[in-house]
């Protein structure tokens, strides 16, 4: 059974954001599927929970990298899973030292194992605000069962 991903890059009024979602065509993830998906999502929200003022980004960098740790994947971490966005998709700057408000990133852990063509991201824009981040594309499902659900919808 396979999976794919689709990343789109939306923009309005010269504004952009970013979304990945990684479907299995079957409609149904597999175990081995549904193991590395999980991770990818834990270590994504895990990051996203760190994206607040006063944090930095190697530190929700680092709470992305402990979930691919504790699951014997740490080598495939890479630094801050995400860019920021504004006028263009993939804005210059990486996203390194303090967490500000009113910045705009994507959380894009990736987890991949080319030699058996299993790639797995969910990526979402987040806005950063002082009462915590705020998932710009949490209209389009992620976990698990819902993305089951969708792609299996037209059965």
């Amino acid at each position: 059974m396979s999976s794919w991903s689709l990343d789109f890059a939306a923009d309005l009024d010269h504004l952009t954001m970013d979304i990945t979602r990684t479907f299995n065509s079957s409609g149904k993830f597999t175990p081995e599927q549904a193991k590395w998906y999980g991770i990818d999502l834990e270590s994504q929200k895990a990051v996203i929970a760190w994206l607040k003022p006063g944090n930095s980004y190697e530190q929700a960098s680092e709470a992305g990298k402990a979930v691919f740790e504790k699951n014997g994947e740490g080598k495939q971490w890479s630094g801050f899973p995400g860019h920021f966005v504004g006028l263009a998709t993939h804005d210059v700057l990486l996203p390194r030292g303090p967490i500000k408000n009113g910045q705009v990133v994507t959380v894009e852990p990736i987890v991949e194992f080319p030699d058996q063509q299993m790639h797995f991201r969910v990526e979402d824009t987040i806005l950063v605000t002082d009462q915590g981040p705020e998932v710009l594309s949490s209209g389009v499902p992620k976990e698990m069962t819902e993305v089951e659900k969708l792609v299996g919808s037209e059965r």
